[in-house]
């Protein structure tokens, strides 16, 4: 390996003319005798030229597949435009639970009570009506005459009233105090309050009918129970 190495250099030196070559007949290898100054081999000035130096322009830089392109953007701005269309984040609004107000619920009214009664005579027909809600309560008394017979206008008529399991504003209503009161119809009103399950009013109603030949005084009792 190292006598090879020697060869190279002869001959490198031969070309140059530093050494003297002389070229024997036959094709042997060629007598190769340095070149002597003063008795002494004369080794040429060989000045190795430096090794060109790769500039930025030569060195291609190779990366390795899969990993991110470097690209150099020019000092101005140029406008990027997005391929395909952009989509749009859009976001569902909230859903806001609806307020609510609470309403205070008014009490629940009981169930009204009504009880009536009716008693018919020949000559006139008398009712009584009780109706109760809420816990008042109204008693109604109603005269009428039937056929040819009126109402006695002079005569001192009044309901006489009472109640068990109740409380009764009045306990007689006059001629008077009547809400309407004529030939042909009579009417008389109070309240009460407390009625019970079971209630039961009682009228004495005194009056009288006449035609025009005569007056007959009546009292008729009536009583009624509220339901």
């Amino acid at each position: 390996m190292h006598n090879m190495a020697m060869v190279k250099l002869v001959l490198l030196l031969c070309s140059l003319g530093s050494y003297g070559c002389e070229k024997k007949s036959g094709g042997q290898t060629p007598e190769v005798r340095p070149a002597t100054e003063g008795g002494k081999p004369t080794v040429p000035d060989i000045k190795a030229e430096a090794p060109a130096v790769a500039t930025e322009k030569d060195v291609m830089t190779i990366q390795p597949v899969g990993a991110p392109i470097e690209v150099k953007v020019p000092s101005k701005s140029v406008p990027v435009i997005p391929v395909g269309k952009p989509k749009l984040a859009v976001t569902a609004p909230k859903a806001i639970a609806p307020s609510v107000e609470t309403k205070e619920e008014a009490p629940k009214k009981k169930a009204g009570r009504t009880g009536k009664k009716s008693v018919q005579k020949d000559s006139y027909v008398v009712s009584v009506v009780a109706t109760e809600s809420g816990g008042k309560g109204t008693l109604t008394v109603e005269l009428k005459p039937s056929g040819i017979y009126k109402l006695n206008q002079e005569f001192p008529t009044k309901m006489i009233l009472s109640a068990s399991s109740a409380t009764l504003a009045k306990s007689t209503i006059k001629k008077s105090e009547a809400q309407e009161f004529g030939e042909k119809k009579g009417i008389f009103k109070t309240t009460f309050s407390d009625a019970k399950a079971g209630a039961t009013f009682t009228c004495k109603a005194r009056f009288a009918v006449c035609t025009d030949d005569e007056c007959v005084p009546k009292t008729q009792e009536v009583a009624v129970t509220l339901k």
